[in-house]
């Protein structure tokens, strides 16, 4: 019997040990994803402000315009010095 619960506590420490494994892989793959977020975020936006100085004043107006109505985070409006978005107003039920 002595033996059985040998193997009993050697798999259930073997799972335990394999559970934390996966947990330490799914938060770095979580964060090497937010990391690759955050690249790509910088490089399309680096790209989209590079491109703008090869426009109009007229066009490089209207695509920070557009740019701007997409940040709608507060925070982020604050930071750029945008105007805060018009709340929509509150619907009837």
């Amino acid at each position: 019997m002595a033996e059985i619960e040998k193997q009993i506590s050697d798999l259930e420490r073997s799972i335990a040990q394999k559970q934390e494994r996966l947990k330490d892989l799914n938060q770095k793959q979580k964060q090497i994803a937010r990391s690759n977020e955050t690249r790509r975020k910088i490089i399309l936006g680096a790209a989209f402000l590079a491109g703008l100085k090869h426009r109009t004043p007229e066009d490089q107006d209207r695509s920070l315009r557009w740019l701007y109505r997409h940040v709608t985070n507060k925070r982020d409006r604050e930071f750029l010095g945008l105007a805060p978005l018009a709340e929509p107003p509150m619907r009837k039920q």
